[in-house]
């Protein structure tokens, strides 16, 4: 049996290219964490995968991805590609409502829409240029097929109304598509190019989820719980092979008659030496569901998954390279000091992580096996306090410092706590699960439980207005699932219920920005404001907001909001209208925060640097309030002319672990960039290939280079620029 080794790939130049990073852009995972859907290998070197969001990821050395989100001017999810040769690709994607097919001509830098569907579309495959299929849903099963290169697409019907999945053709004649239900599956044939369909296998034990030919007689499909069949006639019959697993084969691949690979959940990744007959396990500990799976050769494979996870091998498996990616935890809570400094927890993690360096770093300043962080507060810029549980036993975590150390100071066999909040050094409040609030008096040494075992309510967040007047919201379970909000008169000696924001409406935050101002939020753009201290609250609703999961507001006027779609929206006028600003993720997100208004020094105004958070271990950052304010924010020269690529300076510089190197063309050409130190040796190449005209980034992270000056060199043409860079070690 073989051994498989996992590694994170640290490179000298590891380097993204990242499309758009003005307004809301990735900082961790790196270079993104939306799911990836589909891969498709080009050649050796060149690889294609995609996404959700629209996103595209494209290599052409394995070790340099380009990034773009929202290709083709779409946000939709993008479920397959393929490519007929080095420059022609095509995707497709879906809003679940109607389907959209993209195209590239220049070897996946640029698509461009091609035309949409009604219903889902879900996969592609092409055999050649010319032959094309698409496979989906509209209430019915969609099947289209092309002989002309997809100038016509020409929808048929099926013997067969279940739902599809996958699509394969050995060629331009004889194709397979595969379908059904978590106890059934389906495998359909056609002989004519895809104009008519047949059922071949009717009713296997599951969903057949994927198809892989590797002759016209050698091939096997695989499915639900493990379900895999083999034929080495071409299809005529099909062999059921036993694998023992439980798990789903969401696709599969071989590089030969023995050698195989399946793509599963919870970052497993299946292989096989013998053809299929046997299948062993590893795991890759990120966590996360691997979507596809493609082989180039014996040696070279990439697996890519959700949360943006792309493994790499060189050697057949022996050795698996974390390319890029994020884990399957997530973070619940943020709060930032200033531009500098912020602290994130979360649960899974079983960790509290901080950064000075404005979140190109993230260190750990706390940590425990099976603990969960569901909120973070601080008093003020020493004394904070983290809610959450250990094993559903309810924990309070302080630090003295900053959040450079935190220890516990109140630990029960209660519930799950969700939120905590500090009038001040002394009195505080928690409250989470089963009904449970706790309140202490003397900064959280000691504490009485004011309400518990209560199973009906489950408690999301926690708000005083002085040291008497306070509220506790969350959800009723009784109450058709409606969201509450409890107030207490007597400092939180005890809580009776106050408002009722109705069905499935249930309250996911308080923010209280003074003590008389706060905002509720919740599902289904469910908002409400007060500004007599909770004594009356205002509905500010719209269902445009989605599920919102935190809010925060700068001053009366300014705020934001993060939901579970993975939306950010931003206020100018208290909440009353919100605009959404482009997240560039649709992962769900769970909080936002920016640093407080410095008085005397800046305004609400200039509060410009900001955090949020959420799954797959996600941070987003934005330096400029959200707003995506386009190149110029990147000190371009006045003046470009059409033989004049700048290179712009990188940011932030100095720079500790990672910076961003942007650069503009004014038309397409070949560019590359190169590292030198201060002697004038060459350090690594960066980047090396043709670009399209436009603004272009690069995020390199300096990996194990020693601290120093370096200089950044473009050369496009006859044409050279350099700047100097800082790395702080």
């Amino acid at each position: 049996m073989k051994k498989m080794v996992f590694q994170v790939c640290v490179f000298l130049a590891f380097v993204f290219c990242i499309y758009a990073q003005e307004g809301w852009y990735w900082t961790q995972p790196l270079p993104q964490g939306n799911d990836l859907l589909d891969v498709d290998i080009i050649d050796g070197n060149t690889i294609v995968a995609v996404g959700r969001f629209g996103t595209v990821m494209r290599t052409t050395d394995g070790m340099k991805w380009d990034v773009q989100h929202r290709v083709a001017n779409t946000t939709d999810p993008l479920y397959s590609v393929d490519f007929t040769d080095a420059q022609t690709g095509w995707a497709i994607g879906s809003d679940y409502s109607d389907g959209l097919l993209i195209k590239t001509e220049d070897g996946g830098e640029n698509w461009h829409q091609v035309q949409t569907f009604d219903g889902t579309t879900l996969k592609l495959f092409f055999v050649d240029a010319n032959h094309g299929c698409i496979i989906g849903d509209d209430w019915d099963p969609i099947v289209l097929y092309t002989h002309d290169g997809g100038q016509n697409w020409n929808r048929v019907a099926l013997p067969y109304d279940g739902d599809l999945s996958d699509v394969w053709f050995n060629n331009a004649d004889k194709g397979w598509i595969s379908g059904g239900s978590w106890s059934s599956g389906y495998l359909l044939q056609t002989t004519d190019g895809g104009a008519t369909w047949d059922v071949k296998v009717d009713e296997v034990e599951d969903r057949i989820n994927s198809i892989f030919f590797l002759n016209n007689n050698l091939g096997w499909f695989a499915g639900g719980d493990g379900m895999v069949y083999k034929t080495t006639n071409g299809g005529d019959d099909w062999t059921h092979i036993a694998t023992g697993d439980i798990f789903d084969y969401y696709d599969i691949c071989f590089t030969d008659e023995n050698h195989g690979w399946a793509a599963s959940g919870y970052g497993y990744m299946y292989y096989t030496t013998d053809g299929g007959s046997t299948w062993e396990r590893i795991t890759d500990n990120a966590g996360l569901d691997f979507n596809s799976v493609a082989f180039f050769d014996a040696n070279k494979g990439w697996f890519v998954g959700d949360g943006g996870r792309i493994l790499y091998t060189a050697d057949g498996g022996n050795v698996w390279n974390a390319m890029a990616g994020g884990q399957a935890t997530w973070i619940e809570s943020v709060w930032a000091f200033d531009d500098n400094t912020a602290i994130i927890g979360g649960t899974e993690t079983g960790t509290i992580r901080k950064t000075t360096d404005g979140g190109q770093s993230w260190n750990t300043v706390y940590e425990r096996e099976w603990w969960s962080s569901n909120e973070i507060y601080f008093l003020n810029e020493h004394i904070g306090y983290c809610a959450g549980a250990q094993f559903a036993l309810a924990d309070i975590l302080r630090t003295t410092d900053g959040g450079d150390t935190w220890n516990p100071v109140g630990l029960t066999d209660l519930g799950n706590l969700e939120s905590v909040y500090f009038y001040d050094e002394y009195m505080g409040w928690a409250a989470g699960h089963d009904g449970l609030i706790i309140r202490t008096v003397n900064g959280g040494n000691n504490w009485t439980t004011i309400m518990s075992d209560n199973g009906d309510l489950s408690w999301t967040a926690v708000w005083f207005r002085d040291n008497d007047v306070g509220f506790v919201a969350g959800l009723d379970y009784a109450g058709n699932f409606s969201g509450v909000l409890y107030r207490s008169e007597n400092s939180g000696q005890s809580f009776e219920p106050f408002l009722n924001t109705g069905s499935n409406n249930d309250i996911t935050d308080l923010y209280g920005l003074n003590s008389t101002h706060c905002w509720l939020a919740g599902a289904n753009g469910l908002l409400k404001e007060t500004t007599d201290g909770g004594d009356t609250w205002n509905d500010l609703s719209d269902n445009a907001l989605g599920q919102i999961e935190g809010i925060h507001f700068i001053d009366e006027n300014l705020g934001y909001l993060v939901n579970f779609d993975g939306e950010i929206f931003h206020t100018t006028d208290g909440g009353t209208s919100w605009t959404r600003q482009m997240s560039y993720c649709n992962v769900p997100l769970c909080d936002i925060g920016f640093p407080p208004v410095e008085e005397g020094v800046s305004e609400p105004e200039d509060v410009k640097t900001g955090y949020a958070v959420g799954w797959r271990d996600i941070v987003l950052k934005t330096t400029t309030g959200g707003v995506d304010t386009g190149v110029e924010s990147r000190d371009l020269p006045d003046r470009l002319g059409p033989e004049s690529p700048v290179l712009i300076q990188n940011y932030p510089n100095p720079f500790n672990a990672a910076t961003t190197i942007g650069f503009y063309l004014e038309e397409k050409g070949p560019v590359r960039i190169r590292l030198y130190n201060m002697l004038g040796q060459e350090v690594s190449t960066l980047l090396e290939e043709v670009r399209s005209a436009g603004y272009h980034e690069l995020v390199w992270d300096a990996g194990f280079l020693t601290g120093g000056i370096y200089l950044i060199h473009l050369n496009a043409g006859h044409i050279t620029d350099t700047r100097k860079m800082v790395l702080q070690k």
